[in-house]
């Protein structure tokens, strides 16, 4: 409720940008902390990757549904979630244990998030170069 407050206080992709970043900043602490033994600096980590796992799922659903006009919504959400679900589900497990048994570091599923977040805000950056470049009158093939 409090991202959510904010959220509309801030632009939304500000906030989650802001996400983004606190993901990028405490993934190598978060993978680290899961192999160190040590359970109240585990639960620490735990604790402060929260707030940027707060920030996102308030904004990306709100994001999401409007992308899509009322008519397209449900279907729409319904099998791009599905999708991306399912390629998560699957594919994110076993991309971590090859990245772990190539680098023979515990910290190297970090790198997907990492990669996942320069994706993100390429998109972002992209989408809204876009939308500006179509209100001035150009367009983008």
């Amino acid at each position: 409720p409090f991202a959510g407050r904010l959220t509309d206080r801030i632009s939304q992709n500000k906030m989650l940008i802001a996400a983004l970043f606190g993901f990028s900043l405490l993934s190598y602490l978060f993978f680290s902390t899961q192999s160190s033994g040590n359970y109240l600096y585990f639960l620490g980590i735990q604790a402060l990757i929260s707030i940027p796992s707060g920030i996102y799922y308030a904004t990306v659903p709100v994001m999401l549904t409007n992308m899509f006009p009322v008519n397209l919504r449900c279907t729409a959400l319904s099998v791009i979630y599905s999708i991306a679900a399912s390629l998560s589900a699957g594919l994110t497990p076993l991309l971590s244990l090859v990245l772990i048994q190539k680098t023979h570091s515990q910290t190297a599923p970090s790198l997907i998030v990492l990669i996942l977040v320069c994706l993100t805000i390429g998109l972002l950056l992209f989408s809204s170069m876009r939308k500006r470049n179509l209100s001035i009158g150009f367009q983008i093939a």
